[in-house]
């Protein structure tokens, strides 16, 4: 499906229920102390349409689709506005039939915070149901790994058994397997007796295959490191290293293991090393510079790697490929464990993330601030992996991180945000009298001002220069 098609979608069905349900707090929590509320409103001004009248309060459809809205008597948008104002509105309560309306000044403190607060509240509530409802339906299970045939020895028992290169064996008498190296150790274990192979390739059927392992044709496995992935504009990609080639030595230092390949660009950091590598069978040498300071999980070269394993019993050459994922339903009671666990993590890790830019592990661009345009174009790339594997629990796990967000976002101490107007109260907690209406709103009024200029920065450089193009 078409990228910004995606991204659309994602739009309507990740940030405007979570905007409308974040609404939807502040309308309950309202009604809860006995605010009046002159309207609700599903999406923003100007109007369409009025849907109906309900106990004073009108329900309305506005053309931007963005959410919602609650418009509380004696306060606008987000603030609170003049005594003026305050009549007005007071007076058109009494006209609806409302004896005695309820502003938000009119309610105590505790009340207000209450009422300013449960718009993250039902952000948190909405994030808990999913997290359960996720794990309810099932969540993923890794039962073991694939691997893939790189390459195989003429003569071979899988030659003679008709196994190809590209070829991804699933399973050995019928059981899945663990690794490369167990499936190697397995093998040296059943000399003699036959072992049944699953296999699948690309176009076919899976099919299975048969052998009797002879521990006479070799001395068991060999290893070797292969590069899965390469960080783009990292030291391994200016090198012009690519996937699927072999580490052999760096600096004439033969590389038998993941570790020592670790081992010797850590050691050589900030230093110019000398890689030899292996790619189609032909031997290349290149030079580079592994990072001092690399960005988080990336290394100083920027290279995923795994193990390569030569067996001469077989007479193939593989490697882990893919993992196998099975989605297990969980009980009511794990389940429910398994929300509040994934949401106290979610929240640490928001929290956590200014934290962990500062202290240099996580990048700037990596936890850089999004606007709804990057919001919907990460919603795409998820809601796309949902469609690709008939699984709805990426889009799923994407929105109640939203949520959350949304919720945390909200309760920051920022004029123009709930966590603002949660200020004030608690300063008029603190001095013993409210601050008067007209200055708070001023503040609030510039805060938005501030804020809509900040996200309208980041809404251009979501355009300019797309999250997703990251990511991918």
């Amino acid at each position: 499906m078409n990228e910004f098609l995606l991204s659309l979608l994602s739009f309507a069905i990740l940030l405007v229920p979570a905007i409308l349900l974040h609404e939807i707090g502040h309308f309950l929590a309202a009604k809860r102390v006995g605010i009046t509320v002159l309207e609700f409103g599903i999406g923003f001004p100007p109007r369409l349409a009025k849907l109906f009248e309900r106990n004073g309060t009108e329900y309305t459809l506005n053309w931007l689709p963005i959410g919602g809205f609650v418009r509380p008597l004696g306060e606008d948008f987000v603030r609170p506005v003049g005594e003026d104002e305050e009549s007005s509105d007071r007076a058109e309560a009494r006209r609806r039939g409302i004896a005695n309306p309820k502003s938000v000044s009119q309610a105590g403190p505790w009340q207000r915070i209450f009422f300013m607060s449960a718009g993250a509240g039902m952000n948190f509530l909405t994030a808990l149901v999913i997290f359960l409802v996720m794990a309810l339906m099932g969540l993923p299970v890794v039962r073991g790994t694939t691997l893939i045939v790189q390459g195989v020895t003429a003569n071979s028992p899988a030659a003679a058994m008709g196994i190809e290169r590209g070829d991804v064996i699933t399973r050995i008498n019928g059981e899945h397997i663990s690794s490369s190296t167990a499936f190697m150790e397995y093998l040296a274990f059943q000399d003699g007796r036959e072992v049944s192979l699953t296999v699948e390739r690309e176009g076919q059927e899976p099919f299975d295959v048969s052998f009797v392992p002879d521990s006479t044709a070799g001395a068991g496995a060999a290893e070797k490191v292969v590069i899965l992935g390469v960080v783009v504009g990292s030291p391994a990609d200016q090198a012009g290293l690519k996937p699927g080639d072999i580490v052999l030595a760096g600096n004439g230092q033969n590389f038998a293991s993941l570790e020592q390949l670790q081992e010797f660009t850590n050691r050589h950091r900030g230093e110019e090393v000398e890689l030899q590598i292996e790619r189609d069978g032909e031997q290349l040498t290149t030079q580079l510079i592994p990072r001092e300071a690399p960005p988080a999980n990336e290394g100083p070269i920027g290279i995923s790697i795994s193990t390569l394993q030569s067996n001469r019993i077989l007479g193939v050459t593989l490697s882990d490929y893919d993992t196998i994922v099975d989605y297990e339903p969980a009980t009511l009671l794990d389940a429910a464990q398994y929300s509040l666990r994934r949401t106290a993590e979610t929240v640490g890790l928001i929290i956590q993330a200014p934290i962990e830019i500062i202290r240099g592990n996580l990048s700037p661009e990596q936890a850089r601030p999004v606007s709804i345009i990057g919001i919907s174009q990460i919603g795409g790339m998820r809601l796309e992996e949902s469609l690709q594997y008939h699984n709805a629990l990426p889009i799923l796990d994407f929105a109640a991180v939203i949520s959350l967000a949304l919720g945390i976002t909200n309760l920051l101490p920022i004029p123009g945000l709930d966590g603002g107007r949660i200020l004030f109260v608690i300063i008029e907690l603190l001095r013993g009298k409210p601050i008067a209406p007209e200055r708070e709103g001023m503040v609030h009024m510039i805060g938005i001002l501030l804020l809509l200029g900040t996200m309208s920065i980041f809404l251009l450089n979501d355009i300019i220069n797309p999250i997703t193009s990251s990511l991918r």
